[in-house]
Order: structure tokens, then C-alpha cells, then sequence
């Protein structure tokens, strides 16, 4: 349950700090959007866990966002 927790609490610090570099114009949504895939891949998959499946991951992952019209109206919006 710890573990959990601390996973949820590092997705969480790493969403807002995407969303602080796109408010700031540090990053594009398109950056943000990428910054946010490989969060979502890190903390689906156990600490050292392949290149080939994190790439496999990541590549499922953003080609079923490629086209999320409710991310990208989020990911524009900010």
C-alpha cells in the first residue's frame, strides 16, 4: 500500500510540474503531452524494467493520445 502511495504522490508532483513548465511557457503542449506519456509509463512499470518494453509502452500509450480531443483541448488551454 506504501508503495502505491508513493507512486501516486510522484505522479502527482510530476503532473504539476508539467503543468507549471506549460503555464510558464517553458514547454509546448506538445512537450507537456510527451512529458506526461513518459509519467504514465514510469509508474506503470517496475524499477528496471527493459528499454524494449518501456519503448513498447510509450508507443501504446501515445498512439492512443495522439488524437485525445480532451487532453489536447487541456493541453492547449493551459
Amino acid at each position: 500500500m506504501e508503495v502505491q502511495a508513493t507512486t501516486a504522490a510522484g505522479a502527482a508532483a510530476e503532473s504539476a510540474a508539467i503543468t507549471d513548465a506549460l503555464i510558464a511557457g517553458a514547454i509546448d503542449a506538445e512537450a507537456a503531452k510527451s512529458r506526461l506519456i513518459d509519467a504514465i509509463v514510469t509508474s506503470a512499470l517496475p524499477p528496471g524494467a527493459s528499454a524494449g518494453l518501456i519503448a513498447e509502452l510509450r508507443a501504446d500509450v501515445a498512439a492512443m493520445l495522439l488524437h485525445h480531443p480532451q487532453l489536447d483541448h487541456l493541453l492547449r488551454r493551459a
